[in-house]
């Protein structure tokens, strides 16, 4: 969702430093009409909202974004099942704007690459992903998301994807 809501400039007044509930609530209804339950647009937010301020940064915008399959595909370039540090400065840039961008990309990608090779591998992706995304903060009217139904969409993600994340 986030990824198809755009670019943090795209979201925000000049000027503004973060992305509200207000302005997440404006997209989502602007992109799926005026029905748009408070349940998708709080879900939305506790996704993006990592450290519990109640808006979206340009971080964890970028962050967020990097959970989408389709930004990390568009993002690898060279379909080498890799993030490097070019690929995700073009997204972060995209993402965030150029001025913001370095800083924040020098930030994450030092945090991604747990190995220190000089590129992310899918690996280091997942478990980065696993550390920095709660889901237990969704709330599902009637329904608990368990660990199996996390696993059938990884599953799914795979099959489309293919294991390099590149389509088969």
């Amino acid at each position: 969702l986030w990824y198809e809501m755009g670019a943090f400039d795209s979201l925000v007044e000049l000027g503004e430093d973060e992305i509200t509930r207000d302005q997440v609530h404006t997209r989502i209804k602007e992109m799926y009409g005026e029905d748009v339950a408070d349940l998708v647009v709080d879900n939305a937010l506790k996704v993006a909202d990592t450290d519990g301020s109640g808006s979206v940064s340009r971080e964890e915008l970028l962050r967020v974004h990097l959970m989408n399959p389709m930004a990390r595909k568009h993002m690898d370039a060279d379909c080498n099942n890799s993030i490097e540090r070019a690929e995700l400065l073009a997204l972060a840039t995209t993402s965030v704007g150029e001025s913001h961008s370095a800083e924040i990309v020098e930030r994450l990608f030092n945090e991604l690459d747990s190995d220190n090779s000089g590129s992310v591998d899918s690996c280091e992706l997942q478990l980065w992903l696993s550390k920095n995304f709660r889901m237990e903060t969704v709330n599902v009217p009637g329904q608990m998301l368990d660990r199996g139904e996390i696993v059938a969409v990884q599953t799914r993600i795979r099959e489309r994807f293919g294991e390099n994340g590149c389509d088969k």
